[in-house]
């Protein structure tokens, strides 16, 4: 019998929740946010999602990897995508040389409004925070998508930079970075969002500077619905939140969160467990206050390769999670829905499947992963990296969810 693991959140060095949040522990219908994946086989095989169209958006072109040629570059992941307001899509992603955790890791844009028969980019949205290189030494410096943000009917990305003290997850946050994101499909000039690093310039980067009011609005969301960047368990704490521990020493990573109310103050939270017993299962927890607290964090039955998985708010009012079943690589990328009241599986379906080995082999796990996802229009947009090597991105019509 599947009995659920709990933790205290730990987020960002700072305990949010061994103090659970009263609101959230008798709030009546908290244990009915779960999602419940039933008897629906962990490893699949799934159906092919309907009506679902695919592109390669961005893909090496076989020169030699040079920051001069974005199209060079052979590594591509951690994926963020967005509409605007006036149709255009926005997917944003991690950019390096050859390889994942290379030093002055950039993050890179790109955008359509025509369904990918035309696009914008891909830009630099944040250039080299380090030497950028194939090397990889205590100190260097990265930079990846962490969330598109919508203010005053204007889209911004926000993107992090963190230090790294190793190739691994030991790291520390160092700023969060604003790009508005032009209808034409322009990007406004950075801009700093995170205030605790306002006044502390980061070498080899721009002087950044800071909005007071826009740089505050934009934070707020930045950090609720943020996946990337912050400091890991033991390194120096950022205000916003990426890593998650418990009492256990058990390490939680890549939070995913979808408001599922109106007002955005009762929120769900999907976290991928890097250290602990079930690190091939998702956990959740949950706010009934925007954020200020959350409920513990929850083994969940939803399987997990382990990679990051994307929870996305439907339209229709269903719960959409998109991620990578068990398996020996990370394929198919699964879309499941799922009832939003009850937690009951109402779809699942295979997106994409059946990779192939990349062209540049670079030992990474063969498969479409690192979702980032939107709906808009009637249409559910879905981008994912390939092989961590393309940028992939398909669409489905809402009907079908």
């Amino acid at each position: 019998m599947f009995k659920p693991r709990t933790a205290a959140i730990l987020g960002a060095g700072f305990l949010l929740s061994a103090l659970v949040n009263p609101a959230c522990a008798g709030h009546p219908d908290a244990a009915d946010v779960t999602l419940h994946w039933g008897s629906t086989p962990l490893a699949g095989p799934y159906k092919p999602a309907p009506g679902v169209t695919h592109w390669i958006i961005d893909t090496p072109n076989g020169k030699t990897p040079a920051l001069s040629d974005l199209t060079s570059l052979r590594y591509h992941h951690h994926m963020r995508t967005a509409v605007d307001s006036h149709g255009r899509v926005w997917v944003a992603y991690s950019g390096n040389l050859t390889n994942e955790d290379q030093s002055g890791e950039i993050t890179e844009i790109i955008s359509s409004n025509d369904h990918w028969a035309t696009r914008t980019g891909p830009m630099i949205a944040i250039p080299p925070p380090s030497a950028f290189s194939t090397a990889i030494f205590p100190g260097m410096r990265i930079s990846y998508p962490r969330a598109f943000v919508t203010h005053g009917r204007k889209l911004y990305l926000v993107a992090a930079i963190d230090q790294k003290a190793d190739g691994g997850d030991s790291q520390t946050g160092l700023a969060l970075i604003g790009i508005a994101c032009n209808p034409n499909g322009t990007l406004g000039p950075p801009f700093l969002i995170s205030a605790a690093t306002a006044t502390t310039p980061l070498p080899f980067t721009p002087a950044y500077a800071y909005n007071r009011l826009l740089s505050r609005a934009l934070f707020h969301d930045a950090n609720i619905f943020g996946t990337w960047g912050g400091s890991q368990i033991g390194f120096p704490p950022t205000p916003w939140t990426g890593f998650a521990t418990d009492a256990n020493h058990d390490i939680f990573v890549e939070p995913s969160t979808a408001a599922l109310s109106a007002d955005q103050k009762t929120l769900l939270r999907l976290w991928r467990q890097t250290k602990g017993a079930a690190p091939n299962m998702m956990f959740s927890s949950i706010s009934h206050n925007g954020g200020t607290s959350w409920s513990p964090i929850t083994e969940t039955t939803l399987p997990n390769q382990p990679s990051e998985t994307t929870i996305v708010k439907l339209a229709n009012g269903h719960i959409a999670i998109i991620g990578n079943p068990h398996g020996k690589n990370r394929y198919p990328l699964y879309l499941a829905t799922f009832d939003s009241n009850t937690g009951t599986l109402i779809h699942i379906y295979s997106i994409i499947s059946g990779a192939t080995p990349p062209t540049y082999p670079n030992g990474q796990t063969l498969g479409f992963s690192y979702p980032g996802a939107y709906e808009a229009g009637g249409t559910l947009w879905i981008s994912y990296s390939i092989n961590k090597q393309q940028v992939g991105i398909s669409a489905l019509p809402s009907s079908s969810l």
